[in-house]
């Protein structure tokens, strides 16, 4: 079993040294060509909406390559326009319906569906959006029942496949949820946001070596994705193999710089490596990405002061904390506690006899410990002479 796991995590760490450089340069690649590609077509449609300002389909069209490219607030605008000018699509409703649910608008998205199917719009992936609006509102049952539908048209669709999945998990069913996991991985290899799923139920479920193997198999088909690799970290981190861990945890925040859980992984690590000036790195580095970050500032603040010794940093840095989230009463009592210990130095600075007094104290309490523990070896050694007489 452990010559099984060993081959796993160098499988692992192997196939990720020599694909991830090549993964996110090909990545780089293709984001750069698809922005390109999206880029002309809009042009090509803006010019022909500025012919013809009134064309409702011309604004669809560019509504579905905004969406296509990632910028919903602009395709929102497109499909708002295109029903303006013509009220009577089911196609542009539900244009306007997925837009709403990537938006997160999910009351407006399932309007909007439910006007595209009362104008005849039956596609199987208005049912699946549909069921999805549903698990958003946690309404498990229709969410099923509208998925289900869609199957029904296309049974192997991986992404329908995953919804159905997300429900089950949510319902806590977790035979059906892995099953249903699988069979999207099946029909489609290269998305890790399935994996991801996949592999973090097992590891809820300590089935380290199901999600080690299917993490290897994720690294293997999968572009870069940052919470697939930090799912690596984790399971690697399970394993107590840390330095492997980090190395993953690395990879994802090369991928997204701003996820504070992992940037607290890696961060903790040094720390207890000794390394505190690579923590507070890291720790500086997410606040210049997000100012507002309250636990980053009480971390260089736990730093500061366990690590340094610099309790006017700390406080300042604790201060902050509390500032951005009066709730965070650890943060409350550290900067209640080195304000303590700062007027206590002043103290003892402006009354150099009683820190004198103290250092004296302590020395004595010192030596009368070592003076007792002497005296417990002393009646040790005396008792194994008289044992071996």
């Amino acid at each position: 079993m452990k010559y099984i796991i060993y081959t796993l995590l160098g499988c692992i760490f192997l196939i990720g040294c020599q694909k991830e450089q090549q993964q996110m340069d090909a990545l780089i690649t293709l984001k750069e060509q698809t922005e390109e590609f999206y880029g002309r077509q809009i042009d090509f449609m803006s010019d022909l909406i500025d012919d013809e300002e009134d064309n409702a389909h011309y604004y669809y069209l560019r509504s579905k390559l905004y969406e296509q490219l990632g910028d919903p607030e602009k395709a929102l605008m497109d499909i708002g326009k295109a029903l303006e000018l013509d009220s009577s699509s089911a196609a542009y409703y539900a244009q306007q319906a997925k837009v709403f649910y990537l938006e997160q608008s999910i009351e407006q998205a399932l309007l909007s569906a439910e006007r595209a199917f009362d104008l005849g719009f039956k596609e199987p992936h208005l049912f699946s959006l549909i069921g999805a609006c549903y698990l958003k509102q946690e309404k498990y049952s229709k969410a099923i029942e509208y998925l289900k539908q869609a199957l029904v048209v296309i049974p192997d669709d991986p992404e329908i496949l995953a919804t159905v999945a997300d429900v089950y998990q949510a319902q806590g069913d977790t035979s059906k949820a892995v099953s249903y996991m699988k069979q999207s991985i099946q029909k489609r290899s290269d998305n890790p946001e399935v994996y991801v799923d996949l592999i973090s139920l097992y590891l809820s479920y300590n089935e380290t070596n199901k999600a080690l193997q299917y993490a290897k198999w994720a690294i293997n088909d999968c572009s870069p994705n940052a919470a697939l690799f930090a799912q690596v970290g984790q399971a690697l981190e399970t394993r107590n193999k840390l330095d492997s861990a980090m190395h993953w945890y690395k990879q994802a925040l090369s991928v997204d710089s701003t996820s504070w859980e992992i940037v607290s992984k890696v961060a903790g690590y040094y720390r207890k490596q000794r390394k505190p000036d690579i923590a507070v790195t890291y720790y500086e580095q997410i606040l210049e990405q997000q100012p507002d970050l309250a636990e980053a500032y009480y971390q260089l603040g736990f730093t500061n002061e366990y690590w340094y010794k610099r309790y006017e940093k700390a406080k300042i840095f604790y201060t902050q904390a509390v500032e951005l989230d009066s709730s965070m009463t650890i943060a409350t009592e550290a900067a209640t506690r080195v304000d303590k210990a700062l007027k206590w130095r002043a103290y003892l600075k402006a009354n150099p006899e009683v820190a004198e007094q103290i250092r004296l104290e302590r020395e004595q309490k010192e030596k009368e410990k070592q003076e007792a523990e002497a005296a417990e070896e002393g009646e040790s050694s005396e008792e194994v002479t008289e044992e071996e007489e």
